[in-house]
Parts: structure tokens; C-alpha cells; sequence
């Protein structure tokens, strides 16, 4: 498929492509590749939906739509609007780029995959639109991995259905227009949904957010999705919270990293059947609220072992839902207050112990510093090796999590590998993509503003 192709005359063979991407998938086999040539593809026959799609592959040989270079075959409308009308499974999308909303939704709608894919929505004032990358309700087994989205609406990645793995995406929020809740990931009411390795950036311009409504966090949990984790994540310099909602039961927070948060750290609802869960490993640095403050639910019911706690602007852990049975090794200095509503554990460092340690530069403490970067702790520090059975106290993130291109409950789709994670695939992409945004408008208060994305 190219741009100067013809679904006249063309026949699909290199040097006599097809023009549009509707006609170019409607004479495909299941298990075919159609690769897309560098170019920028206009109008609604260049955008798929549920009664023009791609016949479905099998498990042991996807039907492929691909970009011949990453990044260089870009759809101005969206490359899928899909309703809830289709049944298709085993796609794979790798490569493209989106200037519009990118949607599939159905109960007939499994194991698609999107890898290295760019998202990026515009958000015209006055619409109130979802999502760059939306994974509707009855969606089951979708991956998204190594993609990115910036620009406005209200989720960079929002995901209904279930069984839905997002793994090595990078998600910024610029600005919106809109009066319904807003984050960079949101599972909502979305069951067995897996974050890895995720990592939210720079979200930090809330005088272009025009809502009037409620504003979720880097990652928004809510309306009872089940079966959550978020492994290995990063959220740097968001204007919002690291994670909030209202999540059912099964939640797992492990091993992530928030730094600047403008807002609170963690503050989850307890009101939609969460039941205990555990805060493991986090390392939470300069939170202008609260750091861990689960509320509405019940006393003790809330872990949080091994995190580090630095630079909370109100009280470090907070809450009587905090102080389960996991409660300890917890290391908390630099704070407003480290507690409030639940007190120290006998592991944990901290002034109320008499054995408080400074993170950062080790004094208090052996005299090492621990976190000379965020995304590991320092050997001989400290915080190295003294944590729960042995393990650090606060997060490392240097590997990859989940063997590339798995699904949900494949072998190897939640383990941490060998792989390293830095440097990030695809950075000098999704930077160059992301600093060439620009947008001239109303700003929160009402005058004119511009805001860029070289930040």
C-alpha cells in the first residue's frame, strides 16, 4: 500500500501497491502482511471499522498490518474506529502512527496487538473525546506494547473488557477539553489488566486542562476493575496523582516509581470491593499531598512494605485502611509528618523508630547514599538487600517485565527478564514526536496561552 497507489489498477505487489487501507485489507487472506509505505493516508477509506477490517489470523500466524519504517506510515484520521458490531481476533498493527482517536470495541474483539504504534489526539475545543488508544468494553486479550500517546482528551490509554496487557508504553498529557475524569492509563471497570513497565511524563501544564469534573492520576483504577497490577512503572512530573480510583479486588502495586507528583501519591477508594492489597516496593519522591492515603474502606487492610517515602509534602502514610498485616520495612524521611492514622512498624526506618535514614544522601544512615538514581538502589546503602527476605527496600527498575509480544496469561507475560530496560526502545521517537507539539488557546482562566512540547 502506498500513497501513490491505485485500487484501480493495483494488485498489491511491490511497485503496483494499493491507495487506501479499507480496500488494501478487503483483499487480504487471514495470515497475510500488508505493509504500509511511508506517507501520510487521509479520509475515512484509509480508516478501518467494523464492517471493513482485516480478516483474522490465527494464534500461530496473526494477520499483520504494518509500516514499512516505524513511525513513517501516518494515518491523519485514525487507522481503526471500530464499534461493537465486528468479531475478529489475531491482528497485529506495528508501526503506524495515529493523528486521531484509535478505538475497538466489541465482545467478538480478542488477542489484537498494537506494537510500536503512535497515538496522538488533537482534542478540538468543545468535544469531549475518550482516548487516544480505547479499548472498548467486551474486548478481551489486547496488547499494547512499546507505543506512545501524547496530546489531549481525557486517557492517553483507557481499556474496558479484560485480560488486557500494556507493557513499555509511554503516555504525556498536554491538554483537554472536557468535563468527564482524565489520566494517562485508566482501566476502567477492565478486569485482569496488567501495567509493565509503563511510565508517564512531563503531564505537568494543568492551566490547558479545561475540566470541570473529576482528574484521575497517572494511572486511574476504577469502577471495580479486578485483578490490576501496575509493575515497574514510572510517573515523573505529573500534575496529578500517581494512582487513584475506586478498583475491586485483586489490586497489585509493585515495584514503581513517582516523582514529583503535584497532587497526592496513592489515593484509592475502597468502596468497590478491593479488600486487602499490598503497596510493594514503591519508591514515591516529592508529592505535594498526601504519599499513601487509601481511604474509604476497611481498617488495616492496606500493606505498604518496602516503599520509600522522601519529600511528602503532608503526611507520608496516611489513613487507618493502612497498617496490614504486610505493613514494615518502609523507609520515610524528609516528610511533613511519616504518619497519620497508622504508626511505625518495627522494620521500618524512621524518626519514631530512632533509626531514621536519608535516602538521598545516607546521612542519617551508614553514610551511602541510596538512590543516586530513582530506578535502583545503591549497593552497600542502607537500603540495599535489608528490605522484606532480603530484598531492596524501594524500587528497582532496570529490566524489562513480560516476554515481548505476550498475552495475558501466556508463558512468560509477567516476568521480570533478563532484558534491559534502558535505554527505553524507541526514546528518540517518541522525543521527537513529542516536542513537536504546539497548542495555541484558551487557557483554565480564560486568556490565550501557548504550550509546546519541547519540555
Amino acid at each position: 500500500m502506498a500513497t501513490n497507489g491505485s485500487d484501480t489498477i493495483g494488485d498489491g505487489s511491490s511497485g503496483n501497491e494499493w491507495l487506501t487501507l479499507r480496500y488494501a485489507t478487503s483483499q487480504m487472506s487471514g495470515g497475510d502482511t500488508l505493509i504500509i509505505r511511508e506517507g501520510t493516508y487521509s479520509g475515512t477509506n484509509n480508516v478501518l471499522w467494523q464492517f471493513a477490517l482485516p480478516p483474522s489470523g490465527t494464534s500461530d500466524n496473526f494477520t499483520i498490518i504494518r509500516a514499512e519504517h516505524d513511525g513513517m506510515a501516518v494515518f491523519e484520521n485514525g487507522f481503526i474506529h471500530m464499534n461493537n458490531t465486528a468479531t475478529r481476533s489475531y491482528i497485529s498493527f506495528e508501526g503506524l502512527k495515529s493523528l486521531d482517536y484509535t478505538m475497538i470495541y466489541g465482545s467478538g474483539i480478542n488477542h489484537f496487538k498494537f506494537l510500536r504504534c503512535a497515538f496522538y489526539y488533537s482534542n478540538p475545543e468543545g468535544t469531549s473525546a475518550n482516548a487516544n488508544l480505547w479499548i472498548g468494553l467486551g474486548c478481551t486479550y489486547i496488547l499494547a506494547e512499546d507505543c506512545y500517546a501524547w496530546g489531549a482528551g481525557r486517557y492517553r490509554f483507557v481499556l474496558g473488557g479484560s485480560h488486557h496487557v500494556l507493557r513499555r508504553c509511554v503516555a504525556r498529557y498536554d491538554r483537554g477539553d472536557w468535563t468527564d475524569p482524565m489520566a494517562q492509563f485508566s482501566s476502567y471497570g477492565a478486569d485482569d489488566v496488567a501495567f509493565q513497565n509503563c511510565i508517564a511524563i512531563d503531564s505537568d501544564h494543568p492551566e490547558f486542562w479545561v475540566t470541570e469534573n473529576e482528574k484521575g492520576g497517572t494511572f486511574y483504577i476504577h469502577h471495580g476493575s479486578q485483578n490490576n497490577i501496575v509493575d515497574s512503572c514510572i510517573s515523573v512530573n505529573d500534575a496529578n496523582s500517581w494512582i487513584t480510583g475506586s478498583p475491586g479486588h485483586g489490586l497489585s502495586i509493585k515495584n514503581s516509581l513517582a516523582i514529583d507528583s503535584g497532587s497526592y501519591g496513592l489515593t484509592m477508594r475502597g468502596d468497590s470491593g478491593v479488600g486487602d492489597y499490598l503497596i510493594d516496593k514503591c519508591t514515591l519522591l516529592n508529592i505535594t499531598n498526601y504519599g499513601l492515603d487509601p481511604w474509604y474502606g476497611s481498617v488495616n487492610s492496606v500493606s505498604a512494605r518496602g516503599c520509600v517515602l522522601y519529600g511528602i509534602a503532608s503526611a507520608a502514610m496516611h489513613g487507618t485502611n493502612l497498617g496490614g498485616s504486610d505493613q514494615g520495612y518502609n523507609v520515610l524521611y524528609n516528610n511533613n509528618a511519616d504518619f497519620s492514622g497508622v504508626s511505625a512498624v518495627a522494620t521500618d526506618y524512621c524518626a519514631d523508630n530512632g533509626n531514621a535514614v536519608d535516602p538521598i544522601d545516607g546521612t542519617p544512615g551508614n553514610g551511602i547514599s541510596a538512590i543516586l538514581y530513582p530506578v535502583r538502589i545503591e549497593a552497600s546503602s542502607d537500603l540495599y538487600d535489608t528490605g522484606f527476605g532480603g530484598d531492596n527496600r524501594g524500587a528497582t527498575i532496570l529490566k524489562r517485565v513480560g516476554i515481548s509480544g505476550t498475552f495475558w496469561g501466556e508463558e512468560g507475560w509477567n516476568e521480570t527478564t533478563e532484558e534491559n530496560l534502558w535505554p527505553f526502545p524507541n526514546e528518540d521517537r517518541i522525543k521527537a514526536d513529542m516536542e513537536e507539539y504546539i497548542y495555541t488557546g484558551p487557557m483554565v482562566n480564560g486568556p490565550i496561552g501557548t504550550l509546546y512540547g519541547n519540555r
